[in-house]
């Protein structure tokens, strides 16, 4: 199973980056994760979106999933040799009332925006999700709006990715035994934003791969102006083993 970065920063796309936006592939299927703002471009550094098996987002903020309208736009109306054919788009729980509400000044008379496209349906969290040999599980973090972490299993190997979470989420479901977990930390400093409850540390992000007897912690969701080496160097510290910090284009055998 590989894994490439395709967006890595926070809410504030970093310069030349992108929003959370992850490739998995395996099988000869290929899956997205997330299509932030910025993830459809960089996308295709790697593959054509009409190669796309399947998209899962985790929850509806913009920076998880707004890229969403681009990549309808390129599917609808980019050259293509190939048969068309609706991609399968998995939302959480209430996502497909939100995603009609966020295009609505956009949508054309007499046309069903995501109709034909998508083949939209939402994801129940407490059920399994099948991606050809992709075995996605899922369990709630907390967060601002309704948010599900995800355990990506295949051939024996573990992806965990801990979408956008605070402190107090019990990632345990998704984390436990991971060959690589990458976990969120926007928050430098809990003594000077207390009020950013719903993201992490880097020694919370640490504390969260130790409890976890993770084998590899990267972290992602980081803003280019804090001092992301130090950053790195306390979640490692609270993790116990190799940690990294995600960016665009780097590329993970997991």
């Amino acid at each position: 199973m590989n894994l490439t970065i395709l967006g890595a920063s926070s809410v504030a796309p970093n310069p030349g980056g992108a929003c959370t936006g992850l490739l998995i592939e395996d099988g000869g299927i290929s899956l997205l994760l997330d299509c932030g703002v910025g993830v459809v471009s960089n996308l295709q550094r790697y593959m054509s979106f009409h190669a796309l098996d399947a998209v899962v987002i985790s929850h509806m903020h913009s920076d998880h999933c707004l890229d969403l309208v681009t990549l309808r736009y390129c599917l609808k109306y980019a050259p293509w040799a190939g048969a068309r054919r609706p991609l399968p788009l998995y939302l959480p729980p209430g996502g497909r009332a939100m995603i009609e509400e966020i295009i609505g000044p956009m949508r054309e008379p007499n046309v069903e925006f995501f109709d034909g496209v998508f083949d939209i349906c939402e994801y129940d969290p407490t059920q399994p999700l099948l991606v050809g040999p992709l075995h996605l599980t899922f369990t709630p973090t907390v967060h601002y709006i309704p948010c599900w972490a995800v355990r990506i299993e295949s051939g024996g190997r573990i992806l965990a990715f801990s979408a956008d979470t605070g402190p107090t989420a019990d990632l345990a479901p998704i984390s436990h035994g991971a060959h690589l977990f990458l976990c969120e930390s926007a928050v430098y400093d809990r003594a000077t934003e207390p009020e950013q409850w719903g993201h992490l540390t880097p020694e919370e992000a640490g504390a969260y791969g130790k409890e976890a007897h993770a084998h590899r912690l990267v972290l992602t969701h980081t803003w280019h102006g804090y001092d992301r080496i130090d950053m790195v160097k306390r979640a490692a510290a609270a993790f116990g083993g190799p940690t990294s910090l995600s960016q665009e284009g780097q590329v993970y055998q997991v």
